[in-house]
């Protein structure tokens, strides 16, 4: 555990996330890519606000990535206008939200499109060894954090889990598409948070067991290894590739070791896989270790500004946790 406290989430400004799209939208298209600014709005907020702007049904606004509501955060939506002129932006007016940016495409964004989110990130009222913050931003750099799904995933007092549970017990027929999706989402979260916790436990986050379904950093694949060679070692230790968790669905992705090691801890949630296999999902793997990019950091008296850049999917609090043990600013008062 960090030796390290402080205070996150003062403002809304200490918390800047940025998405960026990886690509750039064609210019044509019945779909118009929309990129806002907001503050203290999260991704469905702001949503329904562009629905309701223009006077859409809420199927018809999309986008790839789900943020904050206690941030300040810029991210791309995409309306679905076919047939239907540009929309003068001027008009749009909002307390929480300014559009920066339209501009036309083809294809409707979809959930993880977006290639990777910035960060920048600034820590008050920092006590405890401070000192040894430049040592732990060293290590991260070497081998990443540990890639858990963040408390956000399991809902306030871990609503969606109470949820999951009854969604499993047949109490919860009548969800809409996207709470039945969020449950089971949140349901593969956990299992997986389960798995790492162990691997931690372990001693084997940062390296390969025989049977492993390796994550290949530089084409972003996944692929199976009976025999973990010397080279896949070295491989493994440079961070370009690296060992990987479940995401639970049918199927199975490893094998050997790595599989009665998985088997074990996830017993206890058998009732949760079965579930989840029956909702029709299919096993998919996420990295267990995250690597954060052009990580900068400046360490004044008692605050810590550190900005940095995480694939799509990333928590920045994974990387929080590593640093300090943060006191939000809401439970403090």
């Amino acid at each position: 555990m960090p030796a390290v406290q402080g205070q996150l989430k003062v403002s809304p400004e200490d918390f800047v996330v940025i998405e960026e799209l990886g690509f750039e939208p064609e210019g044509q298209g019945e779909h118009l890519y929309v990129w806002v600014e907001k503050r203290e709005l999260n991704t469905d907020d702001a949503a329904r606000v562009l629905a309701k702007w223009l006077k859409l049904p809420l199927r018809a606004v999309s986008y790839s990535g789900m943020k904050d509501r206690n941030a300040r955060t810029s991210q791309w939506f995409s309306l679905h206008l076919p047939g239907k002129s540009m929309p003068d932006i001027t008009g749009f007016q909002h307390e929480n939200m300014r559009i920066l940016r339209c501009v036309r495409h083809s294809r409707k964004l979809k959930r993880g499109m977006h290639l990777r989110n910035h960060f920048e990130i600034h820590l008050h009222q920092l006590r405890g060894e401070v000192g040894s913050l430049a040592e732990r931003l060293q290590r991260i750099g070497l081998e990443g954090v540990p890639n858990y799904f963040g408390e956000q995933r399991f809902g306030r007092e871990g609503y969606n889990l109470q949820m999951v549970e009854r969604l499993f017990a047949g109490e919860l027929d009548r969800l809409s598409p996207y709470k039945r999706g969020l449950f089971l989402s949140t349901a593969r979260s956990f299992i997986f948070n389960q798995v790492l916790s162990e691997r931690i436990a372990a001693g084997s986050w940062t390296t390969l067991l025989p049977g492993e379904a390796v994550h290949d950093q530089a084409n972003n694949t996944v692929s199976i290894v009976e025999r973990v060679s010397e080279g896949l070692l070295s491989a493994c230790a440079m961070g370009q590739v690296g060992p990987t968790g479940p995401l639970w669905g049918k199927g199975y992705g490893c094998r050997s070791v790595c599989e009665s090691f998985e088997q074990d801890v996830i017993s206890p949630w058998l009732a949760w896989c079965t579930g989840l296999e029956s909702f029709g999902l299919h096993h998919e793997r996420r990295a267990l270790q995250l690597r954060p990019v052009n990580v900068q950091s400046d360490l004044r008296d008692d605050s810590l500004s550190l900005s940095f850049s995480l694939p799509r999917g990333g928590f920045a609090t994974s990387v929080i946790r590593e640093l300090c043990v943060v006191h939000a600013q809401s439970d403090a008062g």
